[in-house]
């Protein structure tokens, strides 16, 4: 009998050969939380944190064959992904104002719902932690 999901490796979730994505999908339930909790914790704001997660996915998922156990954990290769993401997105960012300023536009926000939502998975981290 097979295992469920959940209980198979990380780097079991990150084969090829997963025509219905079941297993990336496995993997990335395992591991958004810590990443949401690991970008509030360091003040990111909620929009920023979702397009970090994201992006930090899409990556995990381009290059999942390059996802090495022998060379440490999933958590930690996510969280270096993201930290480049974030990086990625603080220059992105901080282009996009400089335009905005110049040609005196506002830039969209999240709507209340999202910070709501957004905060209630940082105040649940927060009280497992």
């Amino acid at each position: 009998m097979m295992p469920a999901n959940n209980q198979l490796p990380d780097e079991a979730l990150l084969k090829n050969g997963d025509p219905t994505g079941e297993l990336f999908a496995t993997f990335y339930r395992r591991y958004a939380r810590l990443l949401f909790a690991q970008l509030s914790r360091g003040a990111v704001d909620p929009q920023t944190a979702a397009d970090v997660v994201a992006e930090t996915f899409l990556t995990a998922l381009l290059h999942r064959r390059s996802f090495d156990p022998q060379r440490g954990s999933a958590s930690a290769w996510l969280t270096a992904i993201a930290r480049h993401r974030l990086a990625d997105e603080r220059r992105r960012t901080k282009r996009l104002r400089r335009l905005a300023s110049r040609l005196q536009l506002e830039l969209p926000a999240l709507v209340e719902a999202d910070l709501d939502g957004y905060e209630a998975l940082r105040d649940a981290e927060a009280f497992e932690a």
